[in-house]
């Protein structure tokens, strides 16, 4: 087989079964941290978070198999799985760093703003289904994680697709003359070993400050207007009792 082998990520039920043993691995991961972390989170908190994390780790996912078929269209060869690799090891070095100082800037804009239901790791308490602060939370991380793609595609992908490209077939030519293999090194090992690394560092940034205090979960602000009519009402009748 030449060295553009044409290992495909979207091909078989291989490449699904994989892209699942990745996610339950990646899950793993968050889930021993979580147990042996000091002061623990609460059950309900780290299952937001998590949450926050598995949304974004599907978008991220799609969006480097995407960039994957784009770039190998780009420069003409036919291993999207070189150019996964590639964009994984990318984005672990470069976006994880820039997702993080995003959420910093992004935080400060929400602090000016007041928009206290954006405020990362700290979600109030809702009697519905669906949690507004998660859902919010979830859609801003998203959209740092979109906004960290673009700038990594237009200023290291696209410039350096060719010299990527070269060291991508210089680290995967070993196995390049074996698709399954290439396929599985690409899809579990390497991120068996970064991607849980780059769970466990992006956890700790969207925990939120107050991750280890009873704040995390906040009231509702109906539920304290209501507690507070009531205060002022018992306040008000305990003084015409006095009179």
């Amino acid at each position: 087989m030449d060295q553009d082998s044409k290992c495909k990520l979207l091909e078989g039920a291989l490449t699904y079964f994989l892209q699942f043993m990745l996610a339950l691995i990646s899950l793993a991961g968050i889930y021993y941290k979580w147990k042996h972390e000091y002061p623990q989170r609460q059950t309900k908190v780290v299952l937001f978070d998590v949450g926050k994390q598995i949304s974004g780790m599907g978008f991220a996912h799609i969006l480097n198999i995407l960039i994957a078929i784009l770039m190998t269209k780009r420069i003409t060869v036919t291993d999207e799985c070189r150019w996964y690799f590639i964009n994984f090891s990318v984005d672990v070095v470069f976006g994880t760093l820039l997702n993080w100082f995003l959420l910093k800037r992004f935080n400060r804009y929400i602090e000016k703003k007041n928009w206290n239901i954006m405020d990362t790791g700290s979600y109030k308490t809702s009697s519905s289904c669906l949690n507004k602060s998660f859902v919010y939370q979830t859609l801003g991380w998203i959209a740092i994680i979109f906004t960290a793609k673009l700038i990594i595609l237009a200023i290291i992908l696209m410039p350096l697709a060719e010299v990527l490209n070269s060291y991508g077939r210089w680290v995967l030519g070993p196995v390049s003359h074996n698709i399954h293999l290439e396929l599985t090194i690409v899809m579990v090992v390497f991120p068996l070993i970064f991607n849980v690394i780059q769970f466990w560092i992006q956890d700790t940034f969207l925990r939120g400050k107050k991750h280890y205090m009873s704040t995390c979960l906040l009231e509702d602000l109906e539920s304290n207007s209501v507690f507070v009519k009531k205060a002022d009402n018992i306040s008000t009748s305990n003084n015409y009792s006095r009179i």
